[in-house]
């Protein structure tokens, strides 16, 4: 028993134990380090995007807004249908205040598959919201801007992103 004692007690072991508790704390500071990173990333891509959706929104609000009132127009279809494809989104849908759907540009195909990928009725976010972002249920990431022309709020631009459109650039940034 003593001989035990004493063999854990030698300058060598003592050294071991000393390295093994260095090389943990290392790995541990490091990976909160990039924990904290990662969160920092996700952030600056998540307002990227919102910023990417109110740039769109003040570009397009003058045009669209007397269109507003008819929705059969093919030029509100065309604008539509050029930001979703700009944009890379699955749907770019003008609401009216209270949540209704005006018109809304999507791909087919996305609607088949997520019935609620552009939806006919929106929960309208009060216009003092600048930019309004949720996660969706179907791995979609939506975002809904007021649109404010001539400072009278006329309705809701949303825009429907695929999740990967946030989650790709963070995986690239993890490895």
């Amino acid at each position: 028993m003593i001989k035990q004692l004493t063999a854990l007690a030698t300058p060598r072991s003592v050294g071991l134990r000393l390295f093994l508790l260095l090389a943990a704390a290392i790995v541990t500071i490091a990976a909160a380090a990039d924990a904290w990173r990662l969160r920092q990333e996700r952030a600056r891509v998540l307002t990227q995007l919102q910023r990417e959706a109110s740039l769109v929104t003040q570009a397009i609000q003058g045009q669209v807004a007397p269109l507003l009132d008819a929705p059969d127009d093919g030029r509100l279809a065309r604008a539509l249908e050029d930001i979703r494809e700009a944009k890379d989104a699955h749907c770019v849908g003008v609401y009216t205040l209270e949540g209704g759907r005006v018109r809304a540009a999507f791909d087919p195909a996305d609607a088949i598959r997520e019935p609620d990928v552009c939806p006919a009725r929106i929960t309208a976010k009060p216009v003092a919201e600048a930019v309004s972002a949720q996660w969706g249920h179907s791995g979609t990431y939506n975002i809904q801007v007021p649109l404010i022309p001539d400072d009278a709020p006329r309705g809701i631009l949303k825009l429907v992103f695929d999740a990967d459109r946030v989650a790709g650039p963070l995986q690239a940034f993890r490895t």
